[in-house]
């Protein structure tokens, strides 16, 4: 099994960012380091605007200036992007099958279920190398709600 080690800390900017678009999703980037043994660890987050025109409530959208832009932070930073997250408003935080056609192996995928305005579950999942489903991730105790 995987793993995403991440400070509470970062956990709440994710939680707090979805708290503040509901009920539209939000959007960001995940920084961090890998380790040569492959855990994950995430240090920081990029919030990055929805660029989604239409069903902003269900859908999110990051543009190819944006994926530069976190890039270039993440290495300003000496960090790398190792995955992006987003909200899923009044819905489990277990990816969609419209999170399954847009997603890419290797990143880590960090969705927050905000029910009601209010953070209730944050998980992790990566991609299947062969793209056809997500593993959850594991995020050490002490790391979650």
């Amino acid at each position: 099994m995987h793993r995403l080690k991440i400070e509470q800390a970062v956990l709440n900017k994710i939680e707090q960012h979805g708290e503040r678009t509901f009920p539209e999703e939000c959007i960001g980037a995940v920084l961090g380091k890998t380790s040569e043994s492959g855990e994950r660890e995430a240090v920081d987050i990029i919030e990055i605007e929805n660029a989604r025109e239409d069903n902003r409530r269900r859908r999110s959208l990051i543009t190819p200036a944006d994926y530069l832009q976190a890039d270039r932070v993440a290495h300003e930073r000496k960090l790398d992007v190792i995955g992006w997250y987003h909200s899923h408003p009044n819905v489990a935080a277990i990816p969609s099958a419209f999170d399954l056609e847009n997603a890419l192996p290797w990143y880590s995928y960090v969705i927050v279920s905000i029910r009601e305005g209010k953070a209730a579950e944050t998980r992790s999942w990566r991609l299947a190398e062969d793209r056809s489903q997500f593993w959850e991730e594991e995020i050490p105790k002490g790391a979650r709600r």
